[in-house]
Formats: structure tokens, C-alpha cells, sequence
């Protein structure tokens, strides 16, 4: 009894051992044509979609299991995804992945129908019904303000002249702030 105790321990540790063995990857993504880095690029194992992204300077450090992730998969917008295949990874100090700028023809965006046309139709077809001037409370008062000024003021000769004499004082307050222009507000 005790011997098969012992016989089971052992091939469990040899089962458990053998299981999932696991390999650190350490990398850095960078743009193939300027060898500037790539920030925060995403990095994903597959099949088990386990991730990470890359840093600032465009490092990473990614643990894939043996068992679960066959490929690693880079990805960044506006670049064609780089495939990994962790079979061939030999080195894990430092591997460095250079991404190509992916071609892209454009976006074409369909629709059936102009939702902006649409919308307005809907707008228009309730402007009576949003009439604020068939609602009981709704009112408003309109002032205007209009502002006349004299340019270029002689008070020398306004001063002599008989209809001025006694609006003096206008002549005293005389704005001349801008440009050292006098103005006369009326």
C-alpha cells in the first residue's frame, strides 16, 4: 500500500512537471522605416487571447505558455500585424520585431439613406408644434442701442459758437482714448 503511494507520487510529479511549460519573451517594437519605437502596441498569445501592450519606448515582457499559445500576434493601428511562432523562438533576451506601415486604400463609408436629411425633415415637419409664440408664457422685449459719436472735434470752434455756450461742459468731457483722436459722443 504504502509502496503504490509512493509510485503515484512520483509519476505525478513527473505528469506535473511536464505540463505547462512557459518561456518569458522580452522584445521591442519599432517602425521598419525610421526605427522610431511603438508605444503601446498590442501584444497577444494565441489560441489563448492572453495579452499585453508595449510600453512608451515600445518594450515588452510577455510569459506564453507552451502548451496554450502556438503564435504571438502584434498588432498596432495603421501597421500590418507580425506573427510570432513561439517554436521558433530560440533567444528570449531580447527580440526585436520591426512592424510595416500597412497600405490602405481608403475608408468607403455606404448607407442607403442621408441620416442629416433625414433628421431635418423630422425638424421641419414639427416647427408649428415648437412655435414659442403659441405658448401663453412666452414673451420678450427688444431693445437696440445705437451710438453716434463726433470725430475729430475743434473745441476751439464749437466753443464760439452761440448754440454751444451753454452745453460747455460737453466740451470738457471730450473722450480722446483712442489715438489721441477727440470723439464727442451725441
Amino acid at each position: 500500500m504504502f509502496r503504490r503511494f509512493i509510485i503515484l507520487f512520483i509519476l505525478s510529479g513527473f505528469y506535473l512537471g511536464s505540463g505547462a511549460q512557459a518561456i518569458v519573451i522580452k522584445g521591442q517594437v519599432k517602425d521598419q522605416h525610421n526605427e522610431e519605437p511603438i508605444p503601446y502596441a498590442s501584444v497577444v498569445g494565441f489560441p489563448s487571447k492572453k495579452g499585453t501592450t508595449t510600453d512608451s519606448l515600445g518594450f515588452f515582457t510577455y510569459y506564453a505558455e507552451l502548451s496554450t499559445d502556438d503564435s504571438i500576434v502584434i498588432t498596432y493601428v495603421g501597421y500590418d500585424p507580425y506573427i510570432i511562432y513561439t517554436a521558433q523562438i530560440k533567444d528570449t533576451n531580447l527580440i526585436k520585431i520591426n512592424l510595416e506601415r500597412a497600405i490602405t486604400q481608403g475608408v468607403v463609408i455606404k448607407t442607403k439613406a442621408n441620416r442629416g436629411l433625414i433628421l431635418w425633415r423630422k425638424i421641419v415637419r414639427n416647427k408649428p408644434n415648437n412655435d414659442r409664440s403659441r405658448f401663453p408664457a412666452f414673451s420678450y422685449e427688444l431693445h437696440n442701442k445705437l451710438e453716434l459719436d463726433f470725430n475729430r472735434i475743434n473745441k476751439e470752434k464749437l466753443g464760439d459758437m452761440k448754440v454751444m455756450k451753454p452745453f460747455s461742459f460737453v466740451l470738457n468731457n471730450v473722450d480722446s482714448s483712442e489715438g489721441g483722436v477727440p470723439i464727442l459722443p451725441i
